[in-house]
């Protein structure tokens, strides 16, 4: 058991349960530090605030994945996750034989919004408090200084967690006027790339993470109302407001694809039926 790989995961809400269980699976002993209370199965949990970390606290591992989030939609809230909690949580760890931190950041930073492909060169914007606030974490990430990586996620669906599909099967989403293009992530592929991260040698420091096929919003809304036969509602009620927060770009996964990684659910159809799959089986999470 000592030549185990030793992982903290900081975060565990959906995306760090099923990463957890995941790099259980795979052999490694997973470390995993929330707020709240969490058992997983196989899992050694840690209940503690990122703002009252004491390094006693923290054991040593040789990667760290962090995934916290904020609980609630504010510059204030994420700032103390993201900056202050991230701090603290570099300090703990700064004279500990860490290899690599990896961050999950997301594809909010990114300022296109006109349909381009964009790569992780791509130009960022500051124009709102997540954006400005990832960016900034982004940077105190990179001054760890054992290997730091950041995973600039899009938007993540699974089992569980398809507010798209809900909000069609609620008949409350509405087609765009315009061609729109979206960006996501099966949240299987999303952990199997975390995962990949920890594996790379030669470190590009910023990789995006998200499926192989960025597609029109309009596409996915039609094929998921088609699937499940559900009607959209009269155009004239809509006032627009589910599309305020859609930026419309491509993103490419082409780094960690040349890095060695592979999609199971390479477009949105593979994850959705998928999900669709273990709805009809009704299979329980494993947890």
């Amino acid at each position: 058991m000592s030549n185990q790989i030793r992982i903290l995961i900081v975060g565990c809400g959906y995306v760090g349960t099923e990463l957890a269980k995941l790099l259980r699976d795979n052999g490694h002993a997973v470390y995993t530090l929330s707020r709240s209370a969490k058992y997983i199965n196989g899992c050694n949990h840690i209940s503690a605030d990122l703002m009252n970390l004491a390094p006693e606290m923290l054991p040593d591992v040789q990667y760290i994945f962090f995934l916290a989030a904020p609980d609630h939609h504010s510059k204030t809230a994420y700032e103390n996750i993201y900056m202050h909690g991230l701090e603290k949580l570099i300090n703990a760890y700064k004279d500990r034989p860490v290899k690599r931190l990896i961050f999950a950041s997301s594809s909010v930073v990114y300022a296109e919004n006109s349909g381009q492909w964009i790569d992780e060169t791509a130009t960022t914007h500051r124009d709102e408090f997540r954006a400005d606030t990832m960016l900034q974490a982004e940077e105190i990430a990179l001054s760890f200084s054992q290997s730091p990586m950041i995973a600039r996620i899009s938007a993540i669906y699974g089992p569980g967690r398809h507010p798209l599909l809900d909000q069609v099967l609620r008949q409350e989403r509405f087609l765009k006027h315009d061609t729109v293009y979206s960006n996501r992530i099966y949240i299987t592929d999303l952990c199997r790339a975390l995962e990949h991260l920890m594996r790379i040698e030669y470190n590009e420091t910023i990789y995006n993470i998200t499926d192989q096929e960025p597609t029109p919003i309009n596409t996915i809304l039609s094929w998921l109302a088609t699937i499940t036969g559900t009607l959209f509602p009269e155009a004239a009620l809509s006032d627009q407001s589910d599309h305020r927060n859609l930026k419309n770009r491509r993103i490419s996964c082409e780094r960690i694809i040349r890095a060695g990684f592979s999609h199971m659910y390479p477009s949105f159809q593979q994850g959705f039926h998928a999900i669709f799959k273990l709805q009809k089986q009704q299979k329980p999470l494993d947890y």
